[in-house]
C-alpha cells in the first residue's frame, strides 16, 4: 500500500485491525472498485487513497496464505519456561508470542488507556464494581469454532481462585467472579471497586 495513506489521509491511518478486516472481507467478498471507493468517501477518505487501498487489500488478498504450514519465531529471551499458555506466560517474549496467537477483552493503547478488542463494549456499574463485556460477534478461533461467552467465562476462571496456576492472578484478584448474561455478554463481579479492570484485561 502507498505511503501516502499516512501523510494525506487520516482516515485510513486510523483504521483498526477489525476495520480493516472489515474492508478486506469486501474484497474478499467481490465488492465493485466502485462501491468500495464509495464506502471509503462517504467516510471521509480521498478518492485517491481510496482507490489506492483497494488496490493493496486486493494485493493482500491475492497473496492470503492458505491454512496450514509453520511460522518461525526468534527471539532473544527464549528459555526451557517457553509457552504458549496464556495462563504461564512470565518473561516480556511470552506476551509478544501470545500477542501473535490470541485476543482479549481490551487492548492498551498508545496513551495507556484502553480500547476493546474482543470486546465490542465495556460498561462499568456506578461505582465500578461490576463490569458488562458485550463480545463481538462473528470472531473465529483457528479452527473456526465461533467465540462465545462461554469461552471467555472458561479463560478468565483459569486465572481466578486460590488454586490458579496462572501467573497473572494477582491483577485479577479483585473479581470475585464472573457470570454469562447471554451468548455474546458476561459480566465480571468484584469484590471491591476498580476503575482500572479493564486496564488490567489488556
Amino acid at each position: 500500500m502507498s505511503s501516502d495513506f499516512k501523510n494525506n489521509d487520516p482516515v485510513l491511518d486510523h483504521l483498526s485491525a477489525y476495520e480493516r478486516k472489515t474492508l478486506l472481507g469486501m474484497i474478499r467478498k467481490g465488492i465493485s472498485r466502485r462501491d468500495f471507493m464509495s464506502y471509503m468517501i462517504a467516510a471521509g477518505a480521498t478518492t485517491a487513497a481510496s482507490g489506492t487501498l483497494f488496490t493493496g487489500l486486493s494485493d493482500a488478498w491475492a497473496n492470503t496464505p492458505k491454512r496450514g504450514g509453520k511460522i518461525i519465531f526468534a527471539g532473544d529471551q527464549h528459555g526451557p519456561a517457553d509457552t504458549l499458555d496464556p495462563a504461564l506466560y512470565t518473561a516480556a517474549i511470552d506476551y509478544f508470542r501470545g500477542r501473535m496467537f490470541y485476543g482479549s477483552l481490551t487492548r492498551l493503547t498508545d496513551s495507556l488507556g484502553y480500547e476493546p478488542e474482543l470486546a465490542e463494549e465495556v460498561i462499568p456499574n456506578e461505582n465500578a464494581t461490576v463490569w458488562t463485556f458485550k463480545i463481538r460477534k462473528g470472531v473465529e478461533f483457528h479452527n473456526g469454532k465461533t467465540l462465545t461467552a462461554d469461552d471467555v467465562i472458561y479463560t478468565m476462571n483459569r486465572h481466578l481462585g486460590a488454586d490458579s496456576i496462572s501467573k497473572a492472578s494477582s491483577l485479577v484478584s479483585m473479581i470475585d467472579r464472573w457470570e454469562k448474561v447471554n451468548d455474546y455478554e458476561v459480566r465480571a463481579v468484584l469484590n471491591s471497586p476498580n476503575a482500572d479492570l479493564p486496564i488490567a484485561l489488556g
